[in-house]
């Protein structure tokens, strides 16, 4: 009986010839990552000596919370139905007798919103109107979530159903 080495040893030994030409398969080529700083795990684990509060964690990458805050942006403008009010902006609301001074508060509201904006008055007179306006001008630089009365007064209500499962 022959011995396993001197059988293997007098096969011929055919290696494939790669695209590279030296007998063996080309390299793969590195994964192209939309996200250089996680290599898109989305979370990223600081280099911090041990004892540091962030040692052994993981936080958000930068790409993470770039996209949860889109995110949030397009469902709170999704849910704000802005889309139902055209495009009322402050450059198409025509300024009446009587709203001169309402366009003027709304207009620097949108520009630094402090505190609240209680808009009053008779319908038709543009209350609607320079509420989107306010929204559609926030809207580029903050979240927004737009609501008529009654659909904030529904909402509200429906909060006190503990069966719900809504919280507001």
């Amino acid at each position: 009986m022959k011995r396993l080495g001197d059988v293997l040893s007098g096969m011929p030994i055919s290696v494939p010839i790669g695209a590279n030409g030296n007998g063996t398969a080309p390299a793969a080529p590195a994964p192209a990552y939309a996200c250089a700083v996680c290599k898109d795990a989305g979370w990223v684990r600081p280099a911090v000596p041990v004892g540091h509060p962030f040692f052994g964690r993981l936080i958000e990458c930068e790409c993470t919370v770039a996209r949860r805050k889109v995110r949030e942006a397009e469902e709170k403008y999704s849910i704000s139905n802005l889309d139902v009010f055209g495009r009322h902006t402050f450059d198409d609301f025509e300024v009446l007798p009587g709203t001169e001074h309402a366009f003027a508060i709304a207009q620097e509201f949108a520009r630094e919103p402090q505190g609240w904006l209680f808009l009053h008055g008779g319908c038709g007179v543009g209350k609607t109107h320079l509420a989107v306006a306010v929204a559609l001008e926030q809207r580029q630089h903050s979240n927004v979530i737009f609501a008529v009365v009654p659909d904030l007064l529904d909402h509200l209500r429906a909060t006190f159903d503990p069966a719900n499962g809504i919280a507001y």
